[in-house]
Parts: C-alpha cells; sequence; structure tokens
C-alpha cells in the first residue's frame, strides 16, 4: 500500500496519511478499517481543497486577518493574531482532514453510546460534556449557546498545549463542573488559564 501512497500523494500527504491511520489506531479500530478511514479523509480533504482552490495553501491566516470583521471577533473572544496566523497558516489539506478525523471519532463514540442504550440527547450531551466543539461560535446550536456554544478553532492550539500538561482525570473533574467542555475551556480563556 505504501508505494501506491508514494506515487499518489506527496510526502506531506502520506505523513497525514500515517497520522490519521495512527490516531484511528489508537481509537480501537482495526487496521484495515483504519487505513480505509485514513485514505477516505485524506482523499476527501484533497476534493474539498480542490473544489475551494486552496490544495497546497497554507497561508489563509495571512488573507484571514485582513478582514476586519473577521479579525475583531477572534481578538474580542480572546484570541491573538498569532493564535489565528498559527492555526490557518498550515496546509488546507490538513485544516479539512483534521476536522473530518475528528467528526469521525465522535460519531463513532455516539453511535456506540446510543447501541449502548443512551438516548440521542444523552449521547450528545456526553460528546458536548467530553471534547471541545469548534466552530462560529455566533452560529446558533438549538442546545448549545451562549457559553456552551462553540469556540473558534483557532483555539485548538492553545487548548491542545494545556491539555496536555493535564492528567485525563484532572480534565474529568474539572470539566465535571461544567454543561459542556466548550464552557469549560471559555471560562479557562477568559480567566488566562488557556
Amino acid at each position: 500500500m505504501f508505494s501506491f501512497f508514494k506515487a499518489k500523494y506527496s510526502e506531506d500527504k502520506v505523513k497525514y496519511f500515517e497520522f490519521f491511520k495512527q490516531t484511528l489506531l489508537a481509537s480501537s479500530m482495526a487496521q484495515k478499517s483504519a487505513e480505509s478511514m485514513a485514505k477516505q479523509i485524506l482523499d476527501d480533504a484533497i476534493a474539498r481543497a480542490d473544489r475551494a482552490g486552496f490544495r497546497d495553501v497554507i497561508t489563509l491566516g495571512n488573507s484571514a486577518v485582513k478582514d476586519e470583521n473577521f479579525l475583531l471577533k477572534r481578538l474580542k473572544a480572546g484570541l491573538t493574531r498569532e493564535d489565528i496566523l498559527g492555526f490557518l497558516n498550515r496546509d488546507y489539506v490538513l485544516l479539512v482532514a483534521e476536522g473530518m478525523l475528528t467528526d469521525a471519532h465522535r460519531f463513532a463514540i455516539y453511535k456506540t453510546l446510543v447501541e449502548d442504550g443512551k438516548s440521542t440527547q444523552e449521547a450528545v450531551r456526553f460528546l458536548r460534556k467530553t471534547f471541545l466543539y469548534c466552530d462560529d461560535s455566533e452560529k446558533l446550536h438549538q442546545n448549545f449557546q451562549g457559553e456552551d456554544a462553540d469556540i473558534y478553532s483557532e483555539f485548538t492550539q492553545r487548548h491542545e498545549n494545556w491539555r496536555g500538561r493535564l492528567f485525563t482525570m484532572e480534565i474529568r473533574d474539572l470539566a465535571s463542573g461544567y454543561l459542556t467542555y466548550s464552557g469549560m475551556v471559555r471560562e479557562l480563556i477568559r480567566n488566562g488559564v488557556i
């Protein structure tokens, strides 16, 4: 399979595939399924990048910070210009694929919870309590608004840096005091912890 990838994908895309595959394997997915899903995610992300005209683009952040409305909303939320540039000035294919990988992981957990007897509402509440949800916080979600709304994607690197310094149980204990994980992260950002 690897020689096929070398012929079809650039060196960076092969590295993305390996990262996606390892991430899926870490979530207890079988080897063949992980390879298949990693390839599908990579192919879909490349196709989306091609449709958007952003394949091999790594400077979206430079353009984004020139949009005053875009920049001001994010600065008001607590982001810095460096946060925005650091997140968006990466390969567009990787940005898209990371979101798809996250969605696939959440869906697998959601499906397992529902198959194990949880209601769809209980499964959604569990996911919202366990994961950071990133999107434009002004987009309305019927049950998660205000403090519990999604957080701008540009916060993910700061969040990952913070999360990497803690044990899973510490994070779980901290999150228990909030309706959603995003609500906890939003308060930690406001308090300068993240």
